[in-house]
């Protein structure tokens, strides 16, 4: 007998396997939104950047505000079983609501089922959070302590695990799938998240009989409320009676023992003022960092990194840098007397964020130095693509010589007809073309081709489409005549997809004219003219490499008679050049002060919280978060920066002057041992 019970005692409950596997999949679903939903609005739903990373900080600042409530609820009216339970639920229609937003219907309509869909989710990843560590712990008996402080270091591991398996697959989801019509999948994303959390929800359900659930049993919270508001009323309403502390005007109602422990509270308080600004800048690794990747190229030896996994990267540099600063780092440290407190190391951390801001900021200033410049007033920026094989002498403002099949940027003024005088040579060509062009916009293009053994040329406003993706046109002068039929096409095969590409505005039969927009992922892809209505031919007429963020004109030129088949590429935005893995070391040098300010904080709010406010000093160390949320909603939407670097180095400033007043408050902090 007294075997068997000490059988019973080392076995972990039943109930604890089934919740890991919820935990799990609660986690991966949290972080699926987290790894995408900045974009998702900017390339699905075509909201500005500015507007798209608000909303992520939203999704941030609800699910850290949300928890504060969530554990009220538990503790004060249904118990953490039934808040899990009915909290996933509004999680679990979130979830349903996102995915659907999703499929092809109309834009207005995806924005309203996106927005309320993410709201849910906040609400539920919030709302459970503090329910769920309380209810793990309840499954063990007072006997097992061992197994309970076991049990949570496997809780951690499992949430961990979920993260960074979610920041994988999403990414891998989102990218490497395509549906309805799109290049990306993003339905499948949220799809598959949506269905294990349901899965797991309906399972924990399900178990309840084997599940310890204990009854609500009031609120620390509330009666820290009304004990401080107690206080008040009695401090105010007091007419000569005085006391060494405010609070101590509440000793008529509460005991001691509660007072003192929210004096301590308020001690500690004191310390969490300035951390809003570090949250802040910390939030941003899901928003601004991550449209600061999308700007990048992530092409390395033939291998593409895509945006979103860099998020992946914060987190495995937590998993290796852990032991190293436990084992390493801080006993150096501790031996050249620096950073031996918890408060110290914490001040560090806020530091090493602001150093990995800034660096940011000077990997922008880089980025912006590649983007298009504007314009001066009353000046013109025209591309002249020549998509033929003749060197073409141009007589405009200047003259201008054009190699076959090559570009040239020149600027001349706008506002007035300008005579242009092209005149080919070294080809089949002996005519020259003359017109006349109205320049009246600040980016224009020139095209200019051989049709019938006669130069042919347009001006059009140069468009650059406002996207990640490579985005194509064909301009083509060929042998075969497109009708006005649909299915005659150019075919676009990449190397997982194939694309069909239609002459555009389409009215008589042209063998020469531009296509459609067509958007692709990053790669090389294959150019095959149409043979009839139907087919193609089976051998490519050239090859082009498409790379991120990268706007061209593909110019396709045949000429049966003259034994010329040619493909060109003209850019008409740059792609992203600045390597993506320019963000590693910034990543790095953010990971290392999560380690020193995140952890440590934790440590230290618990370790410094009264036993029986442990719960509530960790309800405001997430509000911190919330407000920090906040924060870069407000500065994001009060301010307007002409340069994003400018807005890193603001944010990197506004920390370091956190960390001087934090660091100022901790000199003064008297840690206490609180038993």
């Amino acid at each position: 007998m007294p075997k068997d019970q000490d059988k019973s005692k080392s076995r972990y409950p039943y109930g604890v396997i089934l919740f890991l596997f919820w935990v799990f999949c609660e986690r991966y679903c949290f972080f699926c939104y987290q790894t995408i939903i900045t974009l998702y609005f900017v390339e699905e739903l075509r909201l500005s950047r500015t507007l798209s990373a608000s909303i992520f900080h939203a999704f941030l600042t609800v699910s850290h505000f949300v928890p504060l409530l969530g554990g009220i609820l538990a503790d004060a009216w249904l118990g953490s079983y039934w808040a899990i339970i009915h909290i996933s639920m509004i999680y679990a229609v979130g979830n349903i609501l996102s995915c659907l937003s999703a499929f092809p219907l109309t834009l207005n309509c995806r924005k309203a089922l996106s927005f309320v869909g993410i709201f849910l989710a906040a609400f539920g990843a919030g709302g459970i959070r503090p329910c769920t560590p309380v209810f793990a712990g309840d499954q063990f008996g007072d006997d097992q302590v061992p197994q309970r402080q076991h049990f949570f270091s496997v809780f951690y591991s499992v949430s961990t695990a979920a993260t960074i398996i979610s920041m994988f697959l999403t990414p891998e989801f989102r990218g490497e799938f395509e549906c309805f019509t799109e290049h990306t999948c993003y339905a499948l994303a949220f799809g598959f998240p949506a269905v294990i959390f349901i899965s797991s929800l309906t399972i924990f359900a399900v178990c309840k009989p084997i599940y310890k659930t204990h009854p609500a049993e009031g609120s620390a919270f509330i009666s820290v409320f009304k004990c401080i508001a107690h206080a008040l009323v009695r401090k105010i309403g007091s007419k000569g009676e005085t006391k060494e502390h405010w609070l101590d005007y509440a000793d008529d109602k509460y005991d001691e023992e509660l007072i003192q422990d929210i004096k301590c509270l308020i001690r500690l308080f004191r310390m969490f003022i300035p951390l809003p600004i570090f949250w802040a800048l910390f939030a941003q690794l899901g928003s601004t960092w991550l449209l600061q990747a999308i700007s990048m190229d992530g092409e390395i030896m033939g291998f593409r990194i895509k945006p979103d996994h860099m998020q992946l990267v914060n987190k495995v540099c937590i998993v290796i840098l852990m032991p190293l600063f436990e084992y390493v780092i801080y006993p150096t440290l501790s031996m050249l007397r620096l950073c031996r407190t918890r408060l110290q190391k914490m001040t560090a951390g806020g530091l090493l964020t602001a150093i990995a801001f800034t660096m940011a900021g000077f990997i922008q200033l880089q980025i912006e130095a590649k983007c298009p410049d504007k314009m001066p007033p009353g000046i013109a920026e025209v591309s002249i693509l020549n998509n033929s094989p003749c060197l073409l002498d141009i007589q405009a403002v200047r003259r201008y010589d054009l190699k076959p099949f090559k570009e040239r940027v020149v600027q001349v003024p706008t506002g007035t007809k300008k005579r242009w005088e092209i005149t080919p040579s070294r080809c089949f060509v002996t005519k020259g073309y003359y017109t006349y062009f109205n320049l009246n916009m600040d980016f224009m293009k020139m095209l200019v081709t051989v049709s019938n053994d006669a130069l042919y040329a347009e001006v059009s406003r140069k468009e650059r489409t406002e996207t990640n993706s490579p985005c194509m046109r064909i301009f083509f002068s060929t042998d075969y005549v497109f009708n006005d039929n649909v299915t005659e096409s150019f075919l676009v095969k990449g190397r997982s997809k194939s694309n069909l590409v239609t002459p555009s505005g389409l009215s008589h039969p042209v063998s020469i004219g531009t296509t459609d927009n067509l958007i692709v992922q990053p790669g090389e892809y294959r150019i095959y003219l149409p043979y009839n209505e139907t087919f193609h031919h089976k051998q490519p007429i050239g090859r082009v490499n498409l790379k991120r963020g990268g706007n061209y004109m593909v110019g396709v030129f045949q000429d049966s008679k003259q034994n010329i088949s040619k493909v060109s590429i003209f850019t008409i935005k740059p792609p992203y050049s600045v390597p993506l893995l320019y963000q590693l070391p910034q990543i790095i040098v953010v990971s290392a002060g999560e380690i020193m300010f995140v952890v440590t904080g934790l440590e230290f709010s618990y370790s410094q919280a009264p036993q029986s406010l442990k719960s509530v000093v960790q309800s405001i160390w997430l509000l911190a978060q919330a407000i920090g949320n906040l924060l870069v909603i407000s500065i994001e939407n009060l301010f307007t920066f002409e340069n994003e670097s400018n807005q890193f180095f603001m944010y990197a400033a506004l920390l370091t002057l956190s960390m001087i007043v934090f660091a100022i408050l901790g000199h003064f902090y008297r840690y206490v041992d609180v038993e």
